[in-house]
């Protein structure tokens, strides 16, 4: 599968200080077939998630003791959170991602939602996770959101 990136806050430059992790992040995505999603009973997210799970990332990895909320996958010191559902559900990814960054826990957090061209070409809805608004969202939390994150926009 083909994708679309967006660093924030240096995100890709802290990926790049771990090349190997960064490399198998992008393998993994180009390895999943976007067909899958079609018609599958499976939800994207599950795919997706199954695609690291494969590859040895832990799923489900606790963020606190005192919060109890999970990311969806974790390896050393990153965090992804996979979001196809509702844009809705990308401000609570930023906030995990706030907390393990304050928890010392993670360097960077990846976040995947899908491409605007797929979006689009799927019909998906505008209520959708798509690049172009998690992009404009994290520029106007600037102030609020000061924690790394990689955004990977899904295309096909």
């Amino acid at each position: 599968m083909r994708y679309d990136k967006y660093s924030y806050r240096f995100a890709e430059e802290i990926l790049n200080s771990k090349l190997e992790l960064k490399k198998e992040i992008e393998d993994i995505i180009r390895q999943i077939d976007a067909k899958t999603f079609q018609g599958n009973e499976d939800k994207p997210h599950d795919i997706i998630k199954r695609a690291f799970i494969n590859k040895g990332w832990s799923e489900e990895e606790i963020i606190s003791e005192k919060i109890k909320m999970k990311h969806d996958l974790f390896k050393q010191r990153i965090a992804i959170e996979i979001e196809t559902s509702h844009i809705v559900h990308t401000y609570k990814d930023y906030l995990k991602f706030l907390l393990s960054f304050n928890e010392d826990k993670i360097d960077v957090g990846i976040l995947i939602v899908y491409s605007d061209s797929y979006v689009k070409k799927y019909r998906l809805g505008s209520d959708k996770p798509k690049l172009s608004k998690v992009k404009k969202d994290l520029n106007l939390l600037r102030t609020v959101v000061p924690v790394p994150i990689y955004v990977i926009g899904l295309e096909e």
